[in-house]
């Protein structure tokens, strides 16, 4: 028998009507709908089965372009930039958040890119965002030293997760847990949502589905923005889409989706990315959790000649240039896919639309 939903009874719901996270009989965080849980066999399955892309993988020498970040001083008042997989820094209204912090190699994962910035750089931080608790999302001595160096440093996260940022260097009156479809305490102007994503969270053998796993709505008065974490492709993103209809910019997963018979629910491929953007009526997006991290079968390139290829069969040269009209300027909702995949280390800047500065 299934356990009483669980929520954080000190925030909000944004959706009625809805009880809270379903639990399994043990207790145990569930989706929203169906979810493959693959065993270890499946993972033998995996390593010693059929590797189709091994030799394009091996001979691919393909790296996201890096643009060197200087100190807080030089960010903008408004603007995203990319760290690597799902690290990104935002600044909103002169406040400064940061999802997902992996600065460094991860276990026994060695990134593929360097960090952009130096650690000691990262200063002056307002709010960690942190999705789940997987260790290429959740790097605790990132965290320790973004708790270490940033005194006012919060964290915002989903349930069961308080206890491990805690272990990171959080007091615990700096963390707020929500559950899905709740609202976290607004700061300085911007509102926080926790919202589903179709995926598992495990950190040890004895703690399957413990902690809950998400993806965050950030709002400023100007820009409304979505993080998805790690997600499968499903439902939730046309019920966000519809639940916040004004979405300027989403940052979605487009790596480690291969092979697909195993990586189908827990990361979106690139064109299940695409849908994605367009089921949340998203006007640009941009993609992440490729080139930082091996974690997939699939070469490192494949992810973005993908997103190419789908733009080059959905729009011909008439539409291009109907899009462009007479200013040359493309408008995002002309375009077929309306995503940008900036330098890492390169600042997008938030103003009527995106631009680049470093």
């Amino acid at each position: 028998m299934a356990a009483k939903p669980t929520y954080n009874d000190t925030l909000p719901f944004i959706k009625t009507p809805w009880e809270g996270n379903p639990l399994d009989e043990k207790k145990r965080y569930r989706n929203l709908g169906s979810f493959t849980e693959w065993g270890w066999d499946a993972v033998w399955r995996w390593q010693t089965g059929p590797r189709p892309y091994k030799e394009q993988k091996k001979a691919d020498r393909w790296r996201p372009d890096l643009v060197r970040m200087q100190d807080r001083s030089s960010w903008p008042e408004n603007g995203i930039a990319w760290l690597g997989h799902a690290t990104f820094l935002i600044r909103l209204d002169g406040m400064t958040l940061i999802t997902d912090p992996v600065l460094g190699n991860v276990s026994l994962m060695k990134r593929k890119t360097e960090l952009p910035i130096q650690v000691r750089d990262l200063q002056g931080i307002d709010l960690l965002l942190m999705s789940h608790n997987h260790r290429d999302h959740c790097d605790l001595s990132s965290v320790r030293e973004l708790t270490r160096q940033n005194a006012g440093l919060q964290c915002y996260t989903g349930l069961g997760i308080g206890p491990l940022m805690q272990s990171a260097g959080f007091a615990a009156d700096r963390i707020t847990s929500a559950g899905w479809y709740q609202q976290f305490p607004e700061i300085n102007g911007i509102r926080i949502y926790y919202l589903p994503s179709k995926h598992w969270s495990r950190r040890y053998l004895w703690d399957m589905n413990t902690m809950l796993w998400g993806s965050f709505i950030i709002q400023s008065p100007q820009w409304t923005i979505y993080f998805g974490g790690d997600s499968g492709y499903d439902r939730h993103f046309k019920e966000i889409g519809a639940l916040f209809p004004s979405i300027d910019l989403a940052i979605l997963g487009v790596g480690a989706y291969e092979p697909r018979w195993f990586m189908k629910d827990s990361h979106t491929a690139p064109e299940e990315a695409a849908q994605a953007a367009d089921d949340l009526q998203a006007r640009w997006w941009i993609p992440m959790h490729f080139g930082t991290f091996d974690l997939g079968d699939e070469p490192v390139s494949q992810s973005l000649e993908i997103l190419r290829k789908r733009d080059a069969a959905r729009m011909s040269q008439e539409s291009l240039a109907r899009a462009e009209g007479s200013s040359g300027q493309v408008e995002p909702e002309a375009l077929a896919s309306r995503w940008v995949s900036p330098p890492l280390g390169q600042w997008l800047q938030l103003g009527t639309g995106l631009s680049a500065g470093h």
